[in-house]
């Protein structure tokens, strides 16, 4: 990445570029059935960076995403830790608890260990779900912005973990 652009970003689009090749190679791989060669091979803070994006990606839309997704990371107790251990490594601990707090409302009332990634209930369809987890949504859009510029922070003071700085 060139300078310039490095030093031009907002917290967000540094965020997303340092994401993107990392995405896109994973998306390469993951038709080839060798994704986790890519994860593997990142930097821990690339780890770290790539869980929140996929994360943060899915979950933001609405509130059936913001279930569905969370749902869908739980059910997967490795990404879900990803996750987690992410928001640690970048020192989010608000965040963090937020997440376990999602975490709380989706074991009461999803049965996570028969999670069917290819059903989609209406959360419309479930008032008192919805009901628990507007709120949790609403904080979790309240604090993304937080989020995203301590993850740009850490990444303009630890460039060499995310980019290759062009001359």
């Amino acid at each position: 990445m060139k300078r310039e652009l490095f030093d031009s970003l907002d917290d967000d689009s540094l965020g997303q570029a340092c994401f993107k090749p990392i995405i896109e190679a994973y998306k390469i791989e993951q038709t080839l059935g060798n994704d986790s060669k890519v994860y593997e091979k990142l930097t821990a803070g690339q780890q770290a960076l790539f869980m929140f994006r996929v994360y943060f990606n899915h979950v933001r839309k609405s509130l059936a995403d913001f279930h569905w997704w969370n749902s869908y990371f739980m059910a997967k107790p490795e990404r879900w830790l990803g996750i987690k251990e992410g928001l640690c490594y970048f020192g989010d601990r608000d965040m963090l608890h937020l997440l376990e707090r999602i975490e709380g409302a989706l074991q009461c009332a999803d049965n996570l260990s028969d999670f069917d990634v290819t059903y989609r209930n209406n959360i419309e369809d479930d008032a008192e779900l919805a009901f628990s987890l507007k709120p949790l949504q609403d904080a979790f859009h309240k604090m993304i912005p937080i989020t995203v510029q301590r993850i740009g922070e850490y990444i303009r003071h630890h460039q060499n973990e995310f980019v290759c700085m062009e001359e």
